[in-house]
């Protein structure tokens, strides 16, 4: 019987780290954009789970050019889609070139802790619509319910709360019956 109870409880553990283990390849990170300056009617940015994607929806009439970082600057060209009475949805944008969001910083073992959003990196969004440029600016931000290891610690930390209180109320009763017996030696 024993034997039973001990592979059953290895069994759970392997399927518990097998389970953080696949959840753990995605970014624990999403992008808040501020807002767009100038305002530019029909350019509808908007922050997206990842450090470094975004919704686009271009709605201008003319080509939006989003500029990175790199010498020579590099530029991701988005077309305009037709006005209409509900406009589609924004797609999501990755973006590639030398952008400061490429390489993110790693999280700390407290930042997985606290269960907090914390960010990670500011940067500026660049880029012109036609021959008006504008700017954004970008937060990048560590987000706790996108990391399954951080959910994984909330739970370790529950259950060891749970355990150490669950201890003292069924170990102290038995203690206060025997505590003669127990000073005694």
């Amino acid at each position: 019987m024993g034997r039973v109870v001990v592979a059953a409880w290895l069994s759970l553990a392997l399927l518990l780290v097998a389970g953080v283990g696949a959840g753990a390849s995605l970014e624990p990170f999403r992008t808040v954009i501020g807002p767009v300056a100038p305002a530019i009617p029909g350019l509808k940015v908007e922050g997206a789970p990842g450090g470094c994607d975004l919704y686009l929806l271009n709605q201008t009439g003319q080509d939006v050019l989003l500029v990175d970082d790199g010498s020579p600057a590099f530029a991701m060209r988005f077309p305009s889609v037709p006005k209409s009475a509900t406009p589609p949805p924004a797609p999501l944008v990755h973006l590639v070139g030398k952008w400061k969001c490429s390489v993110l910083p790693g999280i700390t073992e407290e930042q997985q802790w606290n269960q907090v959003p914390v960010t990670v990196l500011n940067w500026t969004l660049r880029g012109s619509v036609g021959a008006q440029q504008f700017k954004a600016p970008v937060q990048t931000v560590y987000d706790p319910e996108l990391d399954p290891n951080a959910t994984l610690l909330g739970y370790v930390r529950i259950g060891a709360v749970l355990l150490a209180v669950g201890g003292l109320v069924f170990g102290l009763p038995y203690l206060m019956m025997r505590r003669r017996q127990i000073l005694s030696q």
